[in-house]
Parts: structure tokens; sequence; C-alpha cells
């Protein structure tokens, strides 16, 4: 195995995110008087906007949907701007790392793209570091699907194979098992199911740690 790029998940990799979301979508809840449904909400993380929208309607309906939608925007937006969701620990040391020794590295994620700039411009980055972002308006399908990493690995003329791929939801560890990409589970929300500990390439504790697994192709 020799790690030749790396591609990031951004929501609970590099931001604390998820916990943002979650806690935005339990309050939107409470403010509209629709029902929370934890196991449900987790099942959409990973999940590109359009797949996220088409869901809540079937769960909502059109009018709760859009009830729900305009009040967890305004919550989640709000947490942003008042710079409220941190990073993950070890996100700005490995990405800074890479990106000055001009190692290839990639962002995938389901989020669109006015969610990537609004996340890195409120963060110590100032703006999106990456030279490469691949996004949920990029038209690529919703994990587990691998496509999304897939469509990285060509951006960065790496092989599939060669890539570390970061990610922290069942579905985006299911993508990068599924791309037979080199991957790594960094754990957020949720603990390694059976399926994931028995095909997941790394599992580490934070993004400290998968520099230290990565430091040795850099230097090659």
């Amino acid at each position: 195995m020799e790690i030749k790029a790396v591609i990031f998940d951004m929501d609970g990799v590099i931001f604390d995110s998820e916990t943002h979301s979650l806690a935005c979508i339990k309050k939107a809840c409470e403010l509209t008087g629709l029902e929370y449904d934890e196991a449900w909400v987790y099942s959409l993380l990973g999940v590109v906007h359009t797949d996220y929208v088409e869901r809540c309607i079937k769960k909502y309906g059109q009018e709760g949907y859009q009830l729900f939608d305009d009040t967890y925007n305004e919550l989640f937006i709000n947490g942003y701007l008042n710079k409220e969701v941190k990073l993950k620990p070890g996100a700005y040391e490995i990405i800074t790392f890479l990106k000055e020794r001009g190692f290839p590295i990639c962002l995938a994620t389901s989020s669109r793209n006015v969610q990537v700039n609004r996340s890195f411009d409120n963060s110590v980055f100032g703006k999106n570091p990456f030279p490469y972002s691949i996004t949920g308006d990029a038209g690529a399908k919703s994990k587990p699907d691998p496509d999304v990493f897939l469509k990285a690995a060509n951006i960065l003329h790496v092989p599939i194979e060669n890539c570390l791929v970061i990610e922290d939801s069942y579905n985006g560890v299911k993508a990068a098992i599924n791309a037979h990409s080199i991957s790594c589970m960094v754990p957020d929300l949720l603990a390694p199911n059976e399926f994931i500990e028995q095909n997941v390439s790394f599992i580490k504790k934070d993004l400290f740690e998968v520099l230290d697994l990565v430091k040795p192709f850099v230097s090659l």
C-alpha cells in the first residue's frame, strides 16, 4: 500500500458540523412541531442535497419540508456566521502540512459549494484551502455510491487504489470502501459498525493520527 493522495470529506471530518447540524435539526423540529426521528436523521449523513430534499418531502410533505427547511437553515447558517462551528482536532495541521508540501489533496463532499465556502470563510483558513473540490452540486451520486471519490481520484490523476479517503459517516466510509480506495474512518457521531470494522483500511481517533499515517509517504 502506498498513499499518493488524500481525499477529504468535509462535514464531520474537517468541521464539527454534524454535531451542529444535529442540534439545529432538533431545534427546528421543536419550533415547527414536526417529528424528530434520530435514526432517519443519521441516514441523511453523506447524501447530496437533491436526495436530502426528496427524503424530507417524503417524510414531512411539501409544506412541512418548506417550514422545516426555512427554520433549520436560519439556525444552521447563523452558527457559521457566529463562528460556532469549530474545526475537528488536527484538521488545520494535516491540511496545512500536505498543502505546503505540494502533496495531492482534494475535497470531496456532499455539501453544496455555497456551504463549502461558508464553512472555510468563517474558519481559521479564511477561504477554501483545497486546490480541487468536488461538491454536492457537481452532479456526483450520493454516498455510499463511490462516484464522488472516483471523480476526485480522476482530477488528481492518481489511481483510486493509492488515494487515502478520510470519512466519518457510514455512508461515506462505505463509499470509500466501494471505491476500492485506502479507506479511513475517523468516527464522529457514530462508532464503527461490524461491517466497517471488517472492511475499512484504517480507523483513527482523529486527524492527528491520520497525519502520522500519511507523513512517511509525503517524505517519499
